[in-house]
């Protein structure tokens, strides 16, 4: 056919020339010749004999599974049609997929060979779209990315399920005595995962416990909820509480330890240990050795270091599919959130209705030592803060409350307003900011350096404290002197101790009082990020007062 086909292509070509030609001549060399140099065959297909084939290997071979592509030949600048298998020719092969016999195979290393494991594509087309239907009733909020049909834990980012993410393979009644598990998979019938650092001997996780208890009744097997350890340095029992608890893990008792540690915050000793373990019927000897032998103190650790990496710094504090909420909110808050969570929208935390709390009166005398003030020197009324420059609830009043009393009582000659610091062990940064902002003040710049500390809480190093000296034109050598000064790391302990011995606990915490006998005064408590309304009871109270 092809000789034909050639020789008629001669034919035209000579009679186009107006030469005689004897056809008879024509050799089957010529032929070929000829043929060679009407046929063209592109990438991927090499020439072969009179036609194309496909070279799939580029290595100039036509493979074992390779076809023969008839060549066309143009006759009067047209081409001749062939029998061309349409059916063929509409297969279009997506990468990684390519062509195959009457369909695509799975070409995963890119070498244009169908793999030992590679099956035709058509063949996959029905399982895919069954999968995909499954994966899309349900999305995973980030860092969770979508595992089979289910969520998983991405946390290193690098879109895979890392070394201790994986499936689930509890079945339900395994679940129900080990729900405490430190898993990560989100079943496709539990979108939502709720993640708390905690602390056995925190107050405020405590009034979070019986909220998170009501959750899990609501929602069932719609929630998981896991408990990750942060124990503070300041709660004497947190560490020793969190292993005993790990040990009641070991056999299968840790959310039953968990509920009576939270149900018993005060009562936290080793004997006390040992008889809510055998409450539970746990085999004392076994937990005796655990507690004592302090099998995991390791992995306690482990929980708090991995707690600040994702940016804990107080207890308690939750992750819910991912998106962090901290403090004790509100059940309302935490259900909205959930809802939310559910229906694979953006996780928006609420903010609770402020209730200002009553101030705790106290009668122990606090002064304001030499630190910085801001406001008239003698306003009638003063406020002393004791913070910290990386809690983050001292940053919620900065940002929230402070700039209501500015405008309503501290500007207006009302309210004197004092900084001292209260820097908390477990806060790395906290120290050395400190020192940092008394650094400044001795140079005038005190509440400038104090603003830019607060400003950028997520930024605090020894690095950027320099920078932000030479930002204000502070001279840097005496400013980096100063930092290394052990009178200045002496004069920030001071500040801490007598906030201490005037019953403060934490940060933020409030003194406010009449100024009445200069750097002395009998000062109310407040404790926490109070709203501004709490505030405003307590300055109009003792305004008064003084009527």
């Amino acid at each position: 056919m092809k000789k034909i086909l050639i020789m008629l292509f001669l034919v035209t070509i000579l009679i186009s020339s107006c030469e005689e030609v004897d056809l008879s001549k024509v050799s089957e060399e010529d032929v070929a010749r000829l043929a060679e140099q009407v046929i063209s065959c592109e990438n991927p297909y090499i020439r072969h004999a009179s036609g194309c084939c496909l070279d799939a290997n580029e290595n100039k071979i036509c493979d074992l599974d390779e076809k023969l592509l008839q060549a066309t030949i143009p006759v009067n600048n047209e081409p001749i049609e062939e029998e061309i298998d349409e059916e063929l020719n509409d297969i279009i092969c997506n990468r990684p997929y390519m062509r195959h016999a009457e369909g695509c195979c799975l070409d995963i290393e890119n070498n244009k060979i169908c793999d030992k494991d590679e099956s035709i594509i058509e063949e996959e087309e029905e399982e895919e779209e069954i999968e995909e239907e499954i994966i899309e009733e349900f999305v995973c909020n980030k860092p969770y990315i979508r595992f089979e049909t289910k969520c998983c834990l991405d946390k290193n980012k690098n879109r895979i399920c890392d070394k201790h993410e994986g499936n689930d393979e509890n079945n339900e009644e395994e679940a129900e005595d080990n729900d405490d598990d430190d898993e990560i998979i989100i079943d496709f019938e539990g979108k939502v995962l709720i993640e708390e650092y905690g602390d056995f001997e925190c107050p405020f996780c405590g009034k979070a416990y019986p909220i998170i208890k009501k959750l899990q009744n609501e929602f069932g097997n719609k929630i998981k909820f896991e408990f990750n350890h942060f124990p503070l340095s300041f709660h004497k029992n947190a560490q020793s509480s969190a292993e005993a608890s790990e040990c009641a893990r070991d056999q299968g008792k840790f959310t039953q330890f968990h509920d009576i540690l939270f149900e018993n915050q005060r009562e936290f000793s080793r004997s006390m240990y040992l008889k809510w373990a055998d409450d539970l019927n746990l085999d004392i000897d076994e937990f005796e050795d655990c507690i004592d032998d302090r099998d995991y103190k390791d992995d306690v650790e482990d929980d708090f270091k991995d707690g600040q990496k994702r940016g804990i710094s107080g207890t308690p504090s939750f992750f819910i599919n991912g998106q962090k909420l901290v403090g004790a909110q509100p059940y309302e808050s935490f259900k909205t959130a959930i809802l939310r969570a559910m229906d694979g929208e953006e996780i928006i935390i609420p903010k609770p209705e402020e209730k200002p709390l009553p101030p705790e009166p106290t009668e122990v005398l606090i002064g304001i030592d030499d630190d910085n003030v801001k406001g008239d020197y003698n306003a009638p009324i003063t406020i002393i803060e004791f913070g910290d420059y990386q809690c983050p609830f001292c940053k919620r009043f900065f940002d929230d409350t402070l700039p209501q009393l500015m405008d309503e009582y501290i500007d207006e000659g009302i309210v004197r307003y004092v900084f001292r610091d209260y820097a908390l062990a477990f806060h790395p940064q906290a120290k050395l900011s400190a020192i940092a902002s008394e650094c400044a003040g001795k140079q005038d710049e005190f509440w400038n350096y104090h603003y830019t500390l607060f400003e950028n809480q997520h930024d605090l190093n020894e690095e950027n404290y320099l920078e932000w000296a030479d930002d204000l034109n502070l001279d840097l050598n005496d400013f980096e002197e100063c930092l290394n000064d052990d009178d200045m790391e002496d004069e920030v302990d001071e500040d801490m101790e007598d906030g201490t011995n005037a019953g403060n606990r934490g940060t933020p915490g409030f003194f406010i009082g009449l100024s009445e006998s200069g750097n002395k005064m009998e000062a109310m408590q407040l404790k926490g990020a109070q709203p501004y309304a709490a505030f405003e009871e307590v300055i109009e109270e003792l305004l008064d007062s003084i009527e």
